[in-house]
């Protein structure tokens, strides 16, 4: 796309010297755009650099037939303009179902433009054209033609008369273009010369020299050959060329040490800003690094030579980057000496990766003791990747650099600096420092960060964070309250419990994370809920708990018993075949039925929710839902999402009296196209197959109705149980682990598990239903954006962002108002409820007793990296891991906005309406 001018679509071939250049300079690209119903037109022009410089022309072609949906567009060999026509109401992208009934998928066109001035013409035949009229349609004004013409060089392969190619391609008379062709067909014929390749690297053409230096790579020329292409490429002027040297070293089979000095020179001192010559020379490195790396043996070699001592300065620094980090470490600081600026980031995090080796932490160890480099360094050091942070021997060293600094010289900048990396290396050292920087009169971010620096240490104290609990800035009095409930004292229990009734459900949250942080805390934690404190907990709280305390404790037990819910009874079928619950249901007529499932790994027909041995089945076919009618009927409605195993899927069939049925997943239509089909299934138990296989899942709240339930009954009550309360009229089956006669056969079993969909009891989903209409009417009214970006900053930025700014542990809202109103409301009142498994939360308990929890940021075979609420990322070894699980529940707390006045609502929807 080009910013501003609304092209978007695939860019055409273009054209040679025909009518279509319609009288414009540089090439000319025509643009299919299927949204605006539209061909546009761009055209290129090249710089000496070798960038194009793109601009916009008057559309070629605008159709008031909005359903004209150009999806593709090329030239013909006849000179033609042939356009793919989709020819369709809804566009290519799915803003509705693939099953939407406005999609047309039975219409489409192709529509042959030919300019008003162009004489029809038959195709030339190349198939049997001689080799010099071939030669010549190298250049042919069609574009296509060109192309094919090379192309039919290519497939007659050995049988063409090189001669005739290498004619051309060395007629310094001839078009560019068509020695080009030449060249192009000699290579692919395994028949291009040397010679040929260096005298296209000395030509005036960019376009020559570029090809010259790409097939030298590609053709694996001799070290001589090769230098003698590319020994000027790395001060080409255009840009185009001294990247094809770099993926020409690459390429190589048999780089050479004098090769990787070449690639080297592309490594000229990297440059500042955002202009397209800082891009070029930011890539042009990383290919050179790529090509050293790739060939390390003969950079090692290049290194030691008179030609790497030759290099300059920034050319050996990236040279020494490419080395393994072992060998690479200890030349760096060999050459810093040399060096008249400081180290960049990724230098230093390259030295600080190999501490152990004593040699390199002894030269590290001096470098920051350097009253010269110290600052550069600690300013370089705050920017180090977050798994550097958590290596206890550059803590060390930079602690030590630290203190010397304000021994030295404590200045205001440098106390400042001093606390930031205090707080991401958590330098318990500093703790007297930040102690006292924060009794001076600071500005509010300045408390934010000192706070936060305290708590990162883990020092545990109460005092510093108890003055600033009131605090009136937002960010202040947050800080301060993650750090009161995370100190070691249980007795911030008691604290907190008298100001709970005070916080909003996103302070709530962060008050449990630090009371669940370690066990003391949480069995006080636990005996005041039991005494009536800390109302309004929800499942994720106890779960937190069960981490911290064990699921055996005492104590949760006792709570349980007034916590009802915590965990559910399911039905459990093994896979065996025999297995299966014996339900007989008989489907006749209009009926819905529906059934929260999680099927095991290798989801296939032999899983299923209702059937019968030989007759009708209800089963997952390749994934994906479907009704069987039996051998007869076969399908008759098949679902469009397949299943993913281990996660719970709400699953709902429909058929109303005339046979038509539908599919809902998660309580959204899926599929609305399928036979009509009014047939009786009677008969049916959960598990019994067709086919008689051995279905491997867990049910639960499987319901059978006698009417078909229209798609906002379903949306509306998929999350409901009926476990309790009066039967709903129409509801003829319910069946569930907590039906105390349930009839199993084989292995099947009813499970106890946590791991179960959030399901609410009738009067809890009316409530709910009354909740989202208060708040809908808020959300509704016009409100001021502003105020609500304040509020959005105070309760939602910890986790969220937004342009840029706030927290990444959510998704991204910057788009959030394109949502629409019903699915923000639904995602903030019930977050747990369409919850994707990449935001579920996850309990890490730590050897030394400490509960972290968090949104899992990244893994390997060494560490876990969390990314926590309102606190910074975490990376924890594996060796101090205890336990680690997981939770389907969201780390946004519910009731988020419960404690908002009528007013502060609106303004808030307000804000997020405004998002997009």
């Amino acid at each position: 796309q080009m910013g501003g001018t609304g092209l978007s679509g695939l860019a055409l071939a273009e054209d040679r010297n025909t009518p279509f250049q319609l009288g414009l300079e540089g090439h000319v690209f025509f643009v299919v755009n299927p949204i605006t119903n539209r061909i546009q037109i761009v055209t290129a022009k090249p710089d000496s650099a070798g960038h194009h410089h793109y601009e916009k022309q008057e559309d070629f072609l605008v159709a008031e037939d909005k359903w004209f949906r150009p999806v593709a567009a090329h030239f013909g060999p006849d000179g033609c303009l042939y356009i793919v026509d989709w020819y369709n109401k809804i566009i290519s992208h799915n803003e509705v179902p693939r099953s939407h009934p406005d999609r047309d998928k039975t219409r489409g066109r192709i529509w042959r433009v030919r300019h008003q001035s162009q004489k029809l013409m038959r195709p030339p035949d190349l198939t049997t054209m001689p080799a010099r009229e071939l030669a010549a349609r190298l250049d042919d004004s069609n574009a296509l033609v060109a192309r094919l013409a090379w192309l039919e060089f290519t497939d007659r392969g050995t049988g063409v008369d090189a001669a005739v190619l290498e004619a051309v391609a060395r007629d310094n008379q001839a078009p560019g273009a068509q020695r080009l062709g030449a060249f192009w067909a000699l290579e692919a014929t395994g028949r291009l010369h040397p010679d040929l390749i260096i005298s296209f690297a000395r030509h005036e053409d960019a376009a020559l020299r570029y090809e010259a230096v790409r097939a030298a790579g590609e053709a694996n020329l001799s070290e001589s050959a090769f230098l003698a292409v590319a020994e000027a490429a790395p001060d080409d002027s255009n840009y185009r060329i001294r990247a094809a040297l770099g993926n020409a070293v690459r390429y190589h089979r048999k780089a050479s040490p004098a090769m990787m000095a070449l690639a080297a020179r592309l490594g000229k001192p990297p440059l500042s800003g955002n202009g397209r010559d800082v891009y070029d020379r930011n890539f042009e490195r990383y290919l050179a690094r790529w090509a050293m790396e790739t060939h390390r043996d003969a950079t090692v070699v290049m290194l030691d030579s008179e030609a790497g001592a030759k290099l300059d300065i920034e050319a050996r620094l990236l040279a020494i980057q490419a080395l393994e980090p072992a060998q690479a470490a200890p030349q760096l600081l060999k050459i810093l000496p040399e060096m008249n600026r400081a180290l960049h980031e990724n230098e230093l995090a390259l030295i600080a990766g190999e501490l152990k080796l004593p040699a390199v932490m002894e030269g590290f160890a001096r470098l920051l003791g350097d009253p010269d480099r110290q600052m550069p360094m600690l300013q370089t050091l705050r920017r180090l990747d977050v798994v550097l942070t958590t290596d206890r021997k550059l803590a060390g060293a930079v602690e030590a650099a630290c203190l010397d600094m304000l021994r030295r010289d404590p200045t205001p900048a440098n106390r400042s600096l001093a606390v930031d990396l205090a707080r991401r290396y958590r330098l318990a050292g500093l703790s007297g420092e930040v102690r006292d920087w924060l009794t001076a009169d600071r500005t509010p971010a300045e408390l934010a960060t000192g706070l936060a620096a305290l708590r990162e240490m883990g020092t545990g104290e109460m005092a510093p964070f108890s003055l600033y609990l009131n605090h009136p800035d937002h960010v202040v009095a947050r800080q301060a309250l993650m750090g009161f409930a995370h100190a070691h004292d249980p007795t911030v229990v008691n604290a907190l419990a008298r100001q709970w009734d005070h916080l909003s459900g996103g302070l709530r949250q962060l008050t449990i994370d630090g009371l669940t942080s370690s066990r003391t805390k949480g069995e006080r934690l636990v005996q005041a809920m039991i005494a009536g404190d800390f109302d309004g907990l929800d499942g994720a709280a106890i779960e937190k708990l069960t981490a911290v305390l064990g699921a055996d404790h005492p104590s949760l037990a006792k709570l349980a018993r007034g916590n009802e819910g915590s965990t559910w009874p399911v039905l459990r079928l093994t896979g065996d075949p025999e297995d299966r619950i014996l339900t007989g249901i008989n489907l006749r007529g209009a009926f819905t039925l529906e059934c929260w499932i999680q099927l095991d790994p290798g989801i296939d027909n032999n899983d299923n929710i209702l059937g019968r041995w030989g007759g009708p089945d209800i089963n997952f076919f390749e994934g994906r839902l479907r009704v069987y009618a039996g051998t007869r009927e076969r399908d008759v409605i098949v679902a469009n999402r397949a299943m993913k195993p281990h996660t719970w899927t709400h699953c709902a069939i429909t058929r109303n009296k005339a046979g038509r049925m539908r599919i809902y997943l998660d309580g959204e239509i899926d599929q609305a196209e399928g036979k009509s089909w009014g047939g009786d299934m009677l008969g049916l138990h959960i598990g019994e197959t067709n086919m008689g296989g051995g279905c491997a899942a867990r049910y639960m709240e499987l319901r059978v109705w006698d009417v078909e339930r229209s798609p906002e009954e379903i949306r509306k009550n998929y999350r409901t149980s009926f476990a309790t309360g009066d039967r709903p009229s129409h509801l003829v089956e319910r069946i569930s682990g907590d039906n105390p006669d349930a009839k199993l056969a084989g292995r099947a079993a009813v499970q106890i598990t946590r791991d179960v969909p959030e399901l609410v009891n009738p009067d809890e989903a009316e409530e709910l239903a009354t909740r989202l209409a208060r708040f809908r009417g808020l959300a509704t009214r016009d409100g001021d954006a502003a105020k609500g970006r304040i509020l959005f900053q105070a309760l939602c930025a910890t986790c969220h962002q937004v342009k840029g700014e706030g927290q990444q542990i959510g998704p991204d809202l910057s788009g959030a108002g394109a949502m629409g109103i019903e699915s923000l409301l639904r995602n903030i009142l019930t977050p747990n409820a369409q919850l994707e498994s990449g935001y579920y939360r996850h309990d890490i308990m730590l050897t030394n007793g400490t509960l972290l929890s968090g949104f899992l940021a990244a893994e390997d075979a060494h560490t876990v990296t969390l990314r926590q609420v309102g606190a910074d990322e975490r990376v924890i070894s594996r060796k101090t891991i205890k336990a680690h699980t997981t939770s389907r529940r969201s780390l946004m707390p519910e009731g988020l906005v419960e404690g908002l006045g009528d007013g502060q609502v609106t303004n808030l929807f307000a804000f997020l309406k405004s998002l997009k």
